[in-house]
């Protein structure tokens, strides 16, 4: 688990991140093979389901269990695309937002493949509106993360723009704040 952190600003922080947190390192532990059980512990530690609970310390628990797991998806890609080559990614990118776009079936026993449809069909049943709108955010990160232009980054500002849209800039300013109502 994570540590607490002290600070001199005032935070607020959602009072169900515990369970939060619980309930999306239990699914993801039971959905997911990480690589290494090192990577398992880096990554559970980042605790990105609080991370959400602080910027959303209002927010209903559906919809944050929902983002969160959203938010945890993208870093498990992130990490997983870095690891393969471009056409391997683009290959795997391309599914899952045929899956986003509602344009192919989910692979179930596909572990990326079953979560995304999780996270689809809460953010639907939550607010179908909502989850359109979250899931062209999505798409428009999908996209960045598998685009070649990754390969041609030189200069500063250029990378600067490419990792705004590779780290979900889209998503996360746009598409967090109303999950959070």
């Amino acid at each position: 688990m994570s540590t607490t952190t002290t600070t001199t600003l005032p935070t607020k922080c959602n009072p169900l991140t515990p369970q939060l947190t619980e309930t999306v390192h239990t699914y993801l532990d039971k959905t997911w093979t990480f690589s290494s059980e090192n990577y398992r512990t880096a990554f559970f530690e980042m605790d990105f389901p609080r991370l959400l609970a602080l910027f959303c310390p209002e927010a209903p628990l559906d919809r944050l269990e929902s983002a969160a797991l959203f938010v945890c998806l993208t870093g498990i890609l992130d990490d997983a695309f870095s690891q393969m080559s471009i056409p391997d990614s683009r290959i795997i990118g391309a599914k899952l937002l045929d899956i986003m776009q509602g344009t192919a079936n989910a692979d179930l026993s596909n572990p990326l493949e079953k979560i995304l449809m999780r996270i689809i069909n809460d953010m639907k049943a939550q607010n179908e509106d909502l989850a359109s709108d979250v899931l062209k955010g999505a798409i428009a990160l999908f996209h960045a993360q598998t685009s070649k232009a990754r390969l041609g980054v030189t200069g500063l500002d250029e990378y600067f723009e490419f990792r705004y849209g590779d780290v979900g800039g889209e998503y996360i300013f746009h598409s967090v704040d109303p999950l959070c109502g």
